[in-house]
């Protein structure tokens, strides 16, 4: 932290002990409900009045001893555990239903999901993440929910140049930053602070920049997103941006509840007004910033369209999912992929995959086991399970038991289940000569309820 305080006294002045002295308060936490499972109100019955944040619809506001990391809702994605600020730079990017988006650094997924919940099913998400590891985490996390409309890829950011270009109609980078916003949530980062480290953020933050504005398509919209406050990796950046980029052009859009960005930071570009900023010291967020730029339809480009990938449809075995889909879902029987014994439902607008490094595209429905269709969790977890036709709600003790992953005793008839917590689906079971054989995902049983 050498140099830090000496350094934001420059630079904001009196504001700086402001931000000293809330250094060591508790951070702001958040949730953000997942619309297509849960609404306003059912989170209202279930948890009681939370306060709305004012930027971005579906965020509330968590007081610090409500703790719901292990809440059934949460992993089943009802609702995304989230930094109030972080909800911050999809509102900007305002994705709409039926576009082509780019999540360019993904990982864990908090804005992923927000902007699956912006589509509602129609376009296309892929979400992007150089470590492995990680890009798993972002798979369960989209998994979770609910839509089968994203591809998960594991590709350096080069690597999407010749696949994708001019192709996406909203990119979002949240590069990875100093994160002097997270000081409060990671003391890690303060540790881990220096300028050497900042200017060496900026420099990744720009090659990002770089590759985004040769896959974005004219007329699309550039979000660039970062949870740090210098203007090193901020204003800095953007001006540079721009200066290498005449073809772009920052973009007001009207964001409830945040402050503007700062062009004396960067060489007084009076454009600069229009970028977004959160303060822990002005606003209940522990901070972040945002601009949108827009590319214009004049650098002679041609949007390049990836062929769809559309994998043969496998006949053996279909007979066994038919049979299960016909007998338990409202809806037709959707086209499926097959990848050995297991069936995916594919995005309708998937582009050619060939050649990436895929994690997940769609959603698992299940697989064939000994003959039969079993179910698997993804189609727990989608929004088709809302179409199931043997969804339950259990008695709490029942509800307990289902959620440490045991098995139990019914007078119910033979064949699958859905169970589900208030109208959130959690996960299957079968019944079999009266007993209740538990299908809940081992990684999910928890004794914590």
């Amino acid at each position: 932290m050498e140099g830090f305080w000496e350094k934001y006294q420059t630079f904001i002045g009196i504001a700086a002990e402001k931000l000293k002295e809330i250094i060591n308060d508790p951070p702001f936490r958040g949730l953000r409900i997942n619309p297509g499972k849960i609404s306003k109100e059912d989170l209202y019955q279930r948890y009681g009045y939370l306060e709305a944040i004012p930027w971005c619809p579906e965020g509330y506001y968590l007081s610090e001893e409500m703790l719901l990391g292990k809440d059934p809702w949460h992993w089943a994605g009802a609702f995304y555990l989230q930094e109030p600020s972080a909800m911050l730079p999809v509102e900007v990017l305002d994705p709409k239903p039926g576009d082509k988006v780019l999540d360019l650094a993904a990982a864990p997924g908090g804005k992923a999901t927000q902007i699956l919940s912006k589509l509602k099913g129609e376009g296309i998400l892929v979400a992007n993440e150089v470590n492995f590891s990680r890009a798993k985490i972002l798979a369960e996390n989209l998994e979770r929910w609910g839509y089968e409309n994203f591809l998960v890829l594991n590709e350096s950011p080069l690597n999407l140049e010749e696949k994708f270009e001019a192709y996406f109609d909203r990119i979002l980078v949240d590069a990875p930053c100093s994160g002097e916003g997270m000081f409060r949530k990671n003391p890690r980062a303060i540790d881990e602070w220096s300028i050497e480290h900042v200017l060496g953020c900026s420099v990744r933050q720009k090659k990002l920049l770089t590759t985004a504005a040769k896959l974005l398509k004219e007329g699309g919209v550039l979000v660039y997103s970062t949870c740090t406050f210098n203007p090193e990796e901020n204003e800095r950046v953007v001006a540079w941006f721009l200066k290498q980029n005449p073809n772009f052009v920052l973009e007001s859009i009207e964001i409830k509840g945040v402050s503007p960005g700062i062009p004396e930071w960067a060489e007084s570009n009076l454009e600069l007004q229009k970028t977004f900023r959160i303060w822990p010291f002005k606003q209940k967020g522990e901070g972040h910033f945002a601009a949108r730029m827009v590319k214009l339809f004049d650098d002679g480009n041609k949007s390049h369209l990836p062929r769809k990938g559309k994998p043969e449809r496998k006949k053996i075995n279909m007979e066994e999912f038919s049979k299960f889909w016909q007998e338990y879902f409202t809806v037709p029987e959707p086209e499926v992929a097959f990848k050995g014994e297991k069936l995916f439902l594919l995005p309708q607008n998937l582009p050619d995959i060939n050649g990436l490094k895929v994690v997940c595209a769609g959603r698992e429905l299940g697989e064939i086991k000994k003959g039969r269709f079993v179910p698997s969790q993804a189609l727990a977890f989608s929004l088709l399970s809302k179409k199931f036709t043997r969804a339950l709600e259990l008695p709490k003790e029942q509800l307990r038991a289902f959620i440490k992953g045991e098995s139990f005793s019914v007078p119910w008839a033979e064949g699958w289940y859905l169970i589900c917590d208030e109208g959130v689906a959690l996960g299957f079971g079968y019944v079999k000569k009266g007993v209740f054989k538990n299908q809940l995902a081992k990684n999910l049983r928890s004794f914590a309820f």
